[in-house]
């Protein structure tokens, strides 16, 4: 009212005044954000994976999150450990709804509890370790910013991914009628170009060729690149190349147009979308402590809270793009 400069203490905003609202209201549509969030069947991929950061704002340990190929939230559980067997209920309530996919990308335990948990609700799909965590052998070197390391990115991932022969060729037929030169940009190729990690032999001895390369080299300003936890990281990946947890399996299709094409010496050439792996699911996670803050700090009920209305109102907007 006019005259009044101060609120009385039972009318002023507070942050926890705040909280408490939310977190009545959010109870309140609770029902209504699950079986929103559970309708979502997602497709014949599943990306698995746990981030902390989030989880430490929660209350929580870790947090875990399932997404599927098209970037759409399947379901996310606050968990005190990474360990499969944490989310064992998760998944079996995914397998009761509907969720059938044909691969699973896991962060970790391919060869272990993963593979035993799929077996158990989806015999017919195949486990495999993400490229993403695979290429993490690249930052165990002595210094991310070290002359050497960006060659040593290049020369893992050439190792680990092959192009298509036949698009390849033809992508470079086509550039030499047009008076281009035949080699060209990895920026176009991986445009125009599927790729695949296929052939386990292959795929490790490239690895070991270029470790030999980096190992009897020392800049002189930078000293060496390679570390013992290089040595180590690759031996605990070359358990997975051996054993074919990181090749593409058969049967599923891991590149797709993605409906945007572009004319090169008169031929029509589209852009590649790539399925594999779970890089997006990795993006998601910047957006997770986005919805929890920066320096918040929340009960379990809450954090969980606050991560479902995020996770469909990412769904919305996935549906709606």
């Amino acid at each position: 009212r006019e005259g009044i400069k101060i609120l009385p203490r039972e009318l002023a905003l507070s942050a926890e005044w705040v909280r408490n609202l939310y977190v009545a209201d959010a109870k309140a549509r609770s029902q209504e954000v699950i079986q929103e969030l559970e309708a979502e069947v997602s497709d014949d991929i599943l990306m698995l994976d746990w981030t902390k950061d989030a989880a430490t704002r929660s209350s929580a340990k870790w947090l875990f999150n399932a997404m599927d190929s098209r970037c759409r939230l399947v379901g996310f559980k606050l968990t005190r450990s990474s360990k499969p067997r944490e989310v064992k209920d998760l998944v079996a309530r995914f397998a009761q709804r509907g969720v059938l996919p044909s691969l699973i990308y896991v962060d970790d335990e391919c060869c272990g509890q993963w593979r035993s948990i799929v077996a158990e609700y989806w015999p017919q799909a195949h486990v495999r370790l993400d490229p993403f965590h695979a290429m993490r052998i690249t930052k165990t070197v002595s210094s991310l910013q070290h002359p050497w390391h960006a060659e040593f990115c290049s020369r893992v991932s050439e190792a680990l991914y092959e192009y298509d022969a036949d698009v390849l060729n033809r992508l470079r037929a086509s550039r030499v009628s047009e008076g281009l030169c035949a080699d060209m940009p990895r920026a176009e190729m991986r445009k125009y170009v599927p790729r695949k990690i296929t052939n386990e032999p292959r795929i490790a001895a490239k690895i070991e060729e270029v470790l030999k390369d980096f190992e009897g080299r020392c800049h002189a300003d930078a000293g060496p690149l390679l570390t013992e936890a290089t040595h180590q990281a690759w031996s605990a990946l070359k358990l997975h190349v051996t054993t074919g947890c990181l090749c593409d399996p058969s049967g599923v299709q891991l590149c797709k147009p993605s409906g945007r094409s572009g004319k090169i010496g008169g031929q029509d050439f589209y852009e590649i979308q790539s399925r594999r792996g779970s890089s997006a699911l990795e993006g998601f996670h910047a957006h997770q402590k986005q919805w929890l803050g920066t320096f918040a700090s929340y009960t379990l009920e809450a954090g969980t809270l606050l991560l479902a209305d995020g996770a469909v109102r990412w769904n919305r907007k996935r549906k709606k793009d």
